[in-house]
């Protein structure tokens, strides 16, 4: 869980299974709450933020890499 510089907290949940039939994927769970808390401490910087049409984005790298 994180709070970023806009003001808007981030939590990630990630699920993997071991079953036979459900081991060879992950369900990324994401949320975005706007809570006006831009950095670690409990004092929100920006108490009346609104913020309207909203993106979010995601970059995935894979990276190989041969391991000797």
């Amino acid at each position: 869980e994180a709070n970023t510089a806009l003001g808007v907290n981030v939590r990630n949940v990630v699920r993997a299974w071991s079953n036979e039939y459900h081991n060879d994927y992950m369900i990324h769970e994401y949320v975005f709450t706007n809570n006006g808390n831009a950095d670690l401490d409990e004092e929100i910087e920006y108490p009346d933020q609104v913020l309207e049409e909203v993106m979010i984005s995601f970059l995935t790298k894979y990276q190989h890499r041969n391991w000797i």
